[in-house]
């Protein structure tokens, strides 16, 4: 769901010939669908800007933990203290 509330099937549209198959379960005769292209909202673009962000975010962390790091161990004649 967008933040209007609507049904975003963008991520699911491909160049070429596309389809969208309906299946209701009621009498929704009363209902009309429509599928309407539009530029993004201004609250969409700020929805999309949100979740790369995050995703930014969560790549840098994981490329922090995921490091290789040293720990020191004593040598074989040194001794722990």
């Amino acid at each position: 769901m967008t933040p209007e509330n609507l049904v975003d099937v963008s991520p699911f549209i491909v160049i070429g010939q596309n389809v969208i198959e309906l299946t209701q379960s009621q009498d929704l005769s009363q209902y009309t669908f429509i599928l309407r292209e539009h530029y993004p909202s201004q609250a969409q673009l700020d929805h999309v800007e949100e979740q790369r962000k995050k995703k930014k975010a969560w790549d840098e962390w994981v490329d922090k933990v995921s490091r290789d790091f040293d720990i020191p161990l004593p040598l074989k004649d040194e001794k722990f203290k």
